[in-house]
């Protein structure tokens, strides 16, 4: 690997490019994603670009060479790789159950089965009379039941 004092200047201007895409690490991808859209810039066009020229870089310089391209040229080139087709599938199915996943803890979370649900035994059994709210309950069973039978 070179030392960074001895990089030509088009190397250090890619580098530089480089840094400037991987910039702030505190900005989600979303985020970046849809200020670079804003601003009119598709970022997987530009995520395909970037992976073309550090894979051109790596061919010309390394690889026809018979040597191996330096580590951080080879993480980037993994980074920026597109995804094949199967890749692609599983990253969707995955994010989906983590998407349903977070929403079923978030139900379990929010209390809507924090309840004991031992209220039905509870009424079935009960010895009382009949209050007024159960009579109203089975007068409006009584109406929806002669509307369905219509």
């Amino acid at each position: 690997m070179k030392n960074l004092k001895t990089i030509s200047d088009q190397d250090r201007a890619l580098l530089d490019q480089i840094d400037a895409l991987i910039g702030n690490s505190e900005v989600s991808p979303a985020a970046l994603s849809s200020e670079m859209t804003a601003l009119g810039i598709d970022p997987s066009e530009l995520q395909q670009a970037v992976f073309q020229r550090l894979r051109k870089v790596a061919t010309q310089k390394y690889s026809s060479m018979g040597n191996d391209a330096p580590p951080l040229m080879s993480e980037a080139l993994k980074q920026t790789r597109p995804l094949t087709v199967q890749e692609e599938q599983i990253v969707r199915s995955e994010r989906a159950a983590s998407r349903v996943q977070d929403f079923l803890s978030s139900l379990k979370n929010g209390g809507l089965f924090q309840q004991p649900l031992a209220y039905a035994p509870a009424y079935r059994n009960k010895q009382e009379d009949a209050t007024d709210d159960d009579e109203l309950l089975r007068a409006q069973q009584e109406d929806l039941d002669n509307e369905s039978e219509r």
